[in-house]
């Protein structure tokens, strides 16, 4: 009775049910929409994940510890490069800012332009 504001289901009729079901879902969906837009990207990335990030910012002069936690420092000379290369200064890893610094987005360890993806495709033999 609880989710069906203090009235027994078979009470409401098949449209009242849906019409409290669909208010449910677009609230759940309302609050996925909110979670998702306040978690940082960082807090879904590996610890490795940000060790090359880290690496690949030191390479283009912004000196910080390896250590692979998305700290102050991290977020910081994220922010310096996205400023110093034009892109959106949003202090998070976001796909532009992994591409400019030579790395791929998603999760994987592979460098962006790196021999297994430039290689070009096996001609087919028939």
């Amino acid at each position: 009775m609880e989710a069906t504001g203090g009235v027994a289901p078979h009470q409401l009729g098949s449209e009242g049910m849906v019409n409290k079901v669909r208010r449910f879902s677009t609230g759940l969906l309302a609050l996925v929409l909110i979670l998702t837009s306040i978690t940082p990207t960082h807090a879904l990335m590996s610890e490795s994940r940000i060790r090359q990030i880290q690496e690949a910012l030191n390479k283009a002069g912004y000196t910080m510890e390896v250590n692979g936690k998305m700290g102050k420092e991290t977020q910081g000379a994220l922010s310096s490069f996205q400023r110093a290369n034009g892109l959106t200064v949003t202090g998070r890893a976001d796909r532009e800012t992994l591409t400019k610094l030579g790395l791929k987005w998603g999760r994987t360890s592979e460098k962006a332009g790196s021999p297994a993806e430039s290689r070009s495709p096996e001609p087919m033999h028939q």
